[in-house]
């Protein structure tokens, strides 16, 4: 039988360094081993916020320089774009399939690439010049954008406009 020195490098290397990471690790050391998988880092959402929309959703203005709509006269980041709406709160960007719907945590790499072509301050800059010509130009020719209230949204008003005195006088 040929003996294979090769094999015994390898049984000789390994042996040497088993004990000498349990040798570390017994001195209080850490040893890690970086063997080239990127560990993805789990960050917690933080929980949905509220946002006082107002009853009648308020007008959208395209703004050409960004690509997409802006809310006009709020209070508040609120953005149209892609078929969804966007709210910008404390840093954080929040998505709604629908005007009215519950906001849900959006990380950065999840906007629309259009939204993420400029920067805060941009986009700034570029809504507050728009919203000027809103509201100053006579005969403004922008785009419009006008969110409709969901229908499960308006039955939930009807149901909610009769409190339950209403209901028993009505038997």
């Amino acid at each position: 039988m040929k003996f294979n020195h090769q094999r015994l490098a390898r049984f000789v290397f390994a042996a040497l360094l088993s004990v000498s990471t349990a040798t570390l690790c017994n001195a209080g050391f850490n040893v890690n081993i970086d063997i080239g998988i990127p560990v993805e880092q789990v960050q917690t959402p933080p929980p949905p916020v509220q946002v006082e929309l107002p009853p009648q959703p308020p007008q959208f203005v395209y703004v050409p320089d960004l690509g997409y709509y802006v809310a006009a006269g709020v209070a508040y980041d609120l953005i149209y774009v892609g078929r969804k709406y966007f709210y910008f709160n404390n840093g954080i960007w929040y998505q709604a399939d629908h005007y009215g719907a519950q906001w849900v945590y959006t990380p950065v790499n999840r906007l629309p690439a259009l939204m993420t072509r400029h920067s805060y301050v941009e986009y700034r800059k570029h809504r507050e010049a728009e919203l000027v010509k809103h509201r100053h130009e006579k005969d403004y020719r922008g785009e419009y954008h006008r969110p409709e209230v969901r229908k499960e949204e308006k039955r939930e008003e009807r149901k909610g406009g009769m409190g339950e005195e209403h209901r028993e006088e009505r038997r």
